[in-house]
């Protein structure tokens, strides 16, 4: 089910989004931004209101309509950057984390309430359920190992955050191997 936006809407979204859809920025932003309101469920004609309102001075306003039409052909959503995107962007220009998602989360109660906005909207998590459906409390995943020439290398997951283990195996006496890890962690925003 997909949403319109109120004329009123979009001029409010675009005079919260429009200080920051900056030279430089601009086709990402785009893109994230059409990322986001395809997630959302905004119909596209609410969508291209929102873009052509932003982009209205823009000399490559014409790319700016092409990406949210391509953006709105793709059917896999998992394919598609919103979100985490459009606060990348806005952390970089604010400097402050906060500040950029108290902008989007402006923006959001703009956006009207649709099912496929409460479902997408959803932080993907790892958990196990019990025989109830219910979940279990969360737990450790581990990932096969993965070695190359005389490299080691562990990835668990816990809480949903990946965190790799790399390793030189330094062998000794002959039942005796001695291994060092070096902690790897890497931090995705899946939105």
């Amino acid at each position: 089910m997909q949403a319109r936006q109120g004329d009123q809407d979009v001029h409010n979204i675009v005079a919260i989004l429009k200080p920051y859809y900056q030279h430089g920025n601009r086709n990402d932003f785009t893109m994230y931004l059409s990322g986001w309101m395809r997630k959302e469920g905004i119909t596209f004609e609410s969508a291209l209101k929102v873009i052509e309102c932003i982009a209205v001075d823009d000399e490559e306003k014409a790319a700016r309509k092409r990406t949210l039409e391509e953006t709105y052909k793709k059917q896999d959503l998992d394919k598609i950057c919103g979100y985490s995107g459009l606060l990348l962007i806005l952390v970089n220009q604010t400097q402050n984390e906060e500040n950029a998602k108290q902008i989007l989360k402006q923006v959001k109660s703009l956006f009207p309430k649709t099912k496929a906005s409460k479902k997408e909207s959803q932080h993907p998590s790892l958990v196990e359920l019990d025989k109830n459906g219910e979940e279990k409390d969360k737990k450790t995943i581990y990932i096969q190992k993965h070695h190359d020439e005389d490299l080691l290398v562990e990835a668990i997951i816990i809480g949903c955050k990946p965190y790799f283990a790399v390793a030189v195996p330094k062998v000794g006496e002959p039942d005796q191997v001695s291994i060092t890890l070096y902690l790897l962690v890497f931090v995705f925003y899946l939105y």
